[in-house]
Parts: structure tokens; C-alpha cells; sequence
């Protein structure tokens, strides 16, 4: 599997799973030539493929809002992950 079908695949699993488990409303951010533009307070902005160059998308699930990472090779590190 080239890394483009390898991202696919797990991109169904994980919803499949997320759908199978009462999430609701999943979006996934799609990767292109395009980046967003994130401007920050400090002044320095940059440019992120992902929400924050961290999440790959956003679900729902009883009223509350859900930031997904998925990893296609390996598992997020937690201390990456902000709460």
C-alpha cells in the first residue's frame, strides 16, 4: 500500500469505529497543495495542513465536541496531545 492508501484505509477504519461507537457528524480535514494560515497573537503565523498541525478533524458525540488525531504508522505520542 502506497502512503496515500495507507492514510485512506485508516481513515475508514477510524470513522467506521467512531460511527460504531455513537459519534456523529465526522469531518476530516482534508491534505492538499492548499494550506490554512494560522495567525497567531505573537505575531509569528504559519502555515498547517492539519487543525493546528495537530488534529486531522472534529466529531461530536452527546453535545460535546471531539478533536481527532489519526496516525496511519504509529500511535500519537500524549505529550503532544493538548487537553
Amino acid at each position: 500500500m502506497n502512503p496515500r492508501e495507507r492514510m485512506r484505509a485508516s481513515n475508514q477504519k477510524a470513522v467506521k469505529w467512531l460511527l460504531d461507537n455513537g459519534y456523529d457528524e465526522i469531518w476530516l480535514k482534508q491534505h492538499g497543495q492548499r494550506q490554512d494560515k494560522v495567525y497567531r497573537s505573537n505575531g509569528v503565523h504559519y502555515f498547517a495542513l492539519d487543525l493546528w498541525n495537530q488534529y486531522d478533524g472534529a466529531c461530536w458525540k452527546e453535545g460535546e465536541l471531539y478533536f481527532l488525531a489519526i496516525k496511519t504508522n504509529a500511535w500519537q505520542s500524549e505529550r503532544n496531545m493538548r487537553t
